[in-house]
């Protein structure tokens, strides 16, 4: 966690705006931090299964493009990607969803795994 990421942690966690944080804060805070990484994991394995599922012909043509380089860095180890690497992966994803077949994307809306991605859309789309 750089210094960056360390203030916005911060400021989320300061919720009376006191200036400091209260051991509570604190704790509703780690747990708060947990919740955002377990998310973000699902996340990416939510989209490598959808992306994984579709045509040959698609899967080639997202390997052989240049957002595939930023899709394997995340699934190395998505648990240790920085707030940037994320917003860059989740606007990528939203890019890519565009281009699957309309089938594709009507059934992912109407899925449960849709909410995840709205979760993750709120928060670095």
């Amino acid at each position: 966690m750089d210094l960056d990421e360390l203030k916005v942690f911060f400021d989320k966690a300061d919720t009376d705006n006191s200036g400091s944080i209260d051991f509570d804060e604190f704790v509703d805070a780690l747990h708060d931090f947990s919740k955002v990484e377990d998310e973000f994991i699902r996340f990416f394995d939510i989209i490598n299964t959808l992306l994984g599922n579709q045509s040959d012909e698609f899967t080639s043509s997202f390997i052989e493009s240049e957002s595939f380089s930023l899709f394997q860095k995340i699934g190395s180890d998505s648990k240790n990607t920085s707030e940037e690497e994320r917003k860059l992966f989740f606007n990528m994803i939203n890019d890519v969803l565009g281009d699957l077949p309309e089938e594709s994307i009507n059934d992912f809306a109407q899925s449960e795994e849709f909410e995840i991605y709205k979760i993750i859309g709120e928060r670095y789309g």
